[in-house]
């Protein structure tokens, strides 16, 4: 077995225990060995080898990885030998060096530039969903999330090794790899959930009125960072947690989780949400202006539509069916009003 096999085994989780355990050891013999696998880890991703696991064929990958790399010949083989690091890091230090030098050429133009200024210049990885998309992806811990859209994570490159903890902005459902060892965490200006592994949605867009919490599996806690104190609550299967942003006041309910992430799925789901926020929705999905009166804004809906097979106006209308809202279009822009 050899470096550049044990951290390609590793990036597309098939590496052993044994062999997991060695390139800890190599991993944190030194600063530099967990750089350089940083670095590598990177390219690896941004080479799109982790999109499909199901088909994962590792030589295939390892050539698409030296091809995105710049480097198409034989890499060097690196023996592992678990008394003579020196040896070790030297050889994988050239390999690292190599392959990261000509790839970020490759990238910026011929500019070279040293380790710190390559670590400095991938210091964060985003994820994002844009307007009226869903996207999938496996984190490199083996978390599956799904991002609706208009949503972003952020998350460092240290993440998995060092930390598990992602900042988010928008809704993503999370299905979180066990780790007792380095708790899953996710961020936001308003609240943090705190996680081992379990299943569960987050929500907080930057203009929703309330941040919000639906658990399908496990346990988490989570943070109230808008109340004094940063009160923290423990939530259970199929419950949903409300945090208004504006004041800080918290309230649980009892929900079938589950169909929360039926937008996972192409639905859209509204468990008694705010119509302010609805519109939100709405808004992000079928690429519409919409204008609430604020004495509408507090309003609140439950229901399940098919996005696309339903349109903003059938959506609309049904709400309107309510009695609670009615709304008219001027121009390109709907308006709503309290009925």
């Amino acid at each position: 077995m050899y470096i550049e096999d044990l951290i390609v085994g590793h990036l597309s989780n098939r590496l052993s225990s044994d062999e997991l355990n060695a390139l800890k050891e190599w991993l944190g013999a030194s600063p530099e060995n967990e750089k350089h696998y940083l670095i590598l880890r990177e390219i690896w991703f941004s080479s799109g080898n982790a999109s499909d696991r199901r088909r994962f064929d590792k030589d295939k990958a390892w050539q698409r990885f030296l091809k995105h790399s710049g480097m198409e010949e034989e890499p060097v083989k690196v023996p592992i030998y678990r008394k003579s690091w020196r040896v070790v890091w030297q050889a994988a230090a050239a390999v690292a060096v190599l392959i990261v030098a000509s790839y970020l050429s490759f990238l910026i133009g011929g500019k070279q530039l040293t380790v710190s200024e390559q670590v400095a210049e991938y210091a964060d990885i985003n994820i994002e969903a844009s307007w009226g998309a869903i996207v999938k992806n496996t984190l490199p811990d083996g978390t599956t999330v799904w991002l609706n859209a208009n949503s972003k994570i952020t998350y460092s490159q240290g993440f998995g090794i060092s930390d598990r903890n992602v900042l988010i902005c928008g809704e993503a459902y999370f299905e979180v790899a066990k780790n007792e060892n380095l708790p899953f965490c996710v961020n936001s200006n308003e609240m943090k959930v705190n996680v081992v592994g379990t299943k569960f949605n987050f929500r907080n867009y930057l203009d929703d009125r309330e941040a919000t919490v639906w658990l399908l599996e496990g346990k988490v806690s989570i943070e109230n960072l808008v109340a004094q104190g940063n009160e923290e609550t423990m939530m259970e299967p199929n419950q949903k947690i409300f945090i208004d942003k504006l004041n800080g006041d918290s309230r649980m309910k009892t929900v079938t989780a589950r169909n929360t992430v039926a937008w996972t799925n192409g639905y859209l789901f509204f468990d008694e949400e705010l119509l302010a926020d609805i519109v939100k929705d709405l808004e992000r999905n079928y690429d519409v202006k919409i204008t609430v009166h604020p004495a509408a804004e507090n309003i609140r809906f439950y229901g399940r539509f098919v996005r696309k097979e339903q349109s903003v106006m059938d959506i609309l209308d049904i709400l309107a069916a309510t009695g609670k809202i009615k709304y008219s279009i001027a121009g390109k822009e709907i308006v709503i009003i309290n009925n």
